[in-house]
């Protein structure tokens, strides 16, 4: 799998997986991706929950076809965790797509110093679920504050 980092020429490639009910119910319609967008030129240096933002890394994810398959957003914070979402595109569900792009987020370069990737997960995403377990994710079994799973993995 090859990552590439999403740019405004590359957003068309997986603008219309925001159109997907599925895509628009857990993370949002297009809207989401291009707010994402803006935020990889105005995250680092950025507070969040107490940790400054060092950068933030969005990039679409490549299968040996050269085909998007998936798009993976990681924030890394000061104290050497990073928060992530991901979307698998809809006519790959259902492929173990998703498991085999979170195991290759640990070989990307800019998270050499990322020794924690934590998310959240809504109890009702079962195939997201399912990935992030299968690709050595911890999920919690009760919501949060949020009535979101968390879930993490220990990178390095």
């Amino acid at each position: 799998m090859r990552f590439e980092a999403l740019t405004s020429t590359l957003v068309a490639a997986v603008e219309p997986w925001f159109d997907d009910l599925e895509t628009m119910r857990y993370l949002g319609g297009r809207d989401w991706l291009h707010r994402e967008l803006d935020l990889m030129q105005d995250a680092a240096g950025v507070e969040f929950q107490g940790n400054i933002v060092l950068a933030r890394h969005i990039w679409i994810v490549f299968d040996e076809a050269n085909q998007p398959v998936g798009l993976v957003d990681v924030e890394p914070y000061d104290d050497g965790t990073a928060g992530m979402a991901f979307v698998v595109a809809p006519h790959v569900r259902g492929r173990d797509v998703g498991q085999r792009i979170l195991l290759a987020l640990a070989e990307q370069e800019e998270l050499k110093d990322v020794q924690t990737v934590v998310g959240g997960v809504e109890p009702e995403n079962t195939a997201a679920r399912i990935w992030l377990v299968k690709a050595g994710f911890t999920v919690a079994q009760v919501p949060d504050e949020e009535e979101m799973l968390n879930a993490e993995k220990k990178l390095h």
